[in-house]
C-alpha cells in the first residue's frame, strides 16, 4: 500500500472535510477536465483528427465511435464514457478495426446500424 493511500485511510474524515470545500472541488474538476481534454486530443490524433464520414475537423464536434456497434457494452465494461474509454483505447493499442472518429451528427445518425445520411446522397430539399 502506498503512503498516500495509508495517509488517506488514517485521516479519512479530515480528508472528506477538506475535499468537500467548494474551491477544492472546483480545482479537482479543472484538473480532471484538462486531463480528459489531453486524453481526447491524443485519441483524435491517433485516428486522424477528422470525421471519417463527412470530414469535420473541429475537435468540439468529434467523438470516438465503436465501429462494431458495441459501445454500450464497452462503456459498462470500462466504467463509463470519456476518460475510461480513452484509457481503454490507448491500452488496446489504438485498434483501427474497433474504433473510428465521427462527428456527433454522423455518430447519432448511425446509431442502431443505420447508414449515415452523408452516404445516402442529397435530400429532397437539397436536390431542389
Amino acid at each position: 500500500m502506498t503512503y498516500d493511500r495509508e495517509y488517506y485511510l488514517r485521516n479519512r474524515e479530515r480528508w472528506k472535510e477538506y475535499s468537500s470545500r467548494p474551491k477544492v472541488r472546483e480545482r479537482h474538476r479543472e484538473i480532471a477536465n484538462r486531463s480528459n481534454a489531453r486524453a481526447k486530443a491524443e485519441i483524435l490524433r491517433a485516428y486522424g483528427s477528422k470525421c471519417v464520414c463527412c470530414g469535420e475537423t473541429r475537435e468540439a464536434f468529434l467523438t470516438v465511435d465503436h465501429a462494431n456497434g458495441d459501445g454500450k457494452q464497452h462503456r459498462s465494461k470500462v466504467g463509463g464514457s470519456g476518460f475510461p474509454i480513452y484509457r481503454a483505447i490507448k491500452k488496446e493499442g489504438y485498434s483501427p478495426d474497433k474504433y473510428r472518429i465521427l462527428c456527433m451528427n454522423c455518430n447519432w445518425a448511425t446509431r442502431y446500424g443505420k447508414p449515415c445520411p452523408h452516404k445516402l446522397g442529397p435530400t429532397r430539399l437539397e436536390a431542389n
